[in-house]
């Protein structure tokens, strides 16, 4: 049968086709994706040895399928995980992370929680978010945070490491504001 008698069949093979490219995507999430609540061990289990490590800030490094992936840790678990992109588009140009895999990471560490967009700062049932014109999500329990940093890096952090974030800032601020 000749595409011209069934006129479906080039649909079906795109449809096939976009079907082995979300597959394929969807495994690369998984084998590239830390998660919120890991700890150091189970970091090294998934990504073997990493590339670089800051005791200070309690921050691993690791470098998986071109995607840098920074993970600290309060009290032994992970509380904030970056992914930031090594794909080159250009010899001077890192190509952007794309929808699918944004809902992907977002999707793998949020576990069954649903998240939820916000642009330009505050919704009616949210936190009030000074996103300097990114896009910054939060789960619907509120316990979960991601930010995407310009169009390479997406950060995820969860309520506790957030709250001590907005309190180191407040402090600086106000260490700043000492002796007027």
């Amino acid at each position: 049968m000749t595409t011209e008698e069934c006129p479906e069949r080039p649909k079906r093979r795109n449809c096939w086709t976009l079907t082995i490219i979300l597959i394929m995507f969807a495994s690369l999430c998984q084998q590239v994706t830390a998660r919120i609540g890991e700890t150091p061990k189970q970091c090294q289990d998934r990504y073997g040895k990493p590339v670089k490590t800051d005791k200070a800030k309690e921050e691993l490094q690791y470098l998986k399928d071109e995607i840098l992936i920074t993970v600290r840790f309060y009290n032994g678990m992970a509380d904030y995980i970056s992914f930031e992109t090594k794909r080159k588009v250009s010899p001077s140009q890192l190509q952007a992370f794309s929808d699918i895999e944004i809902q992907g990471l977002l999707k793998a560490n949020g576990g069954a929680r649903s998240w939820k967009r916000y642009i330009n700062g505050s919704s009616a049932n949210g936190p009030n978010i000074r996103n300097y014109g990114h896009a910054t999500w939060w789960t619907t329990d509120g316990m979960l945070l991601a930010k995407q940093s310009g169009l390479i890096e997406l950060i995820i952090v969860n309520k506790g490491n957030q709250r001590r974030f907005e309190e180191e800032e407040k402090a600086k601020k106000n260490k700043k504001l000492q002796g007027f």
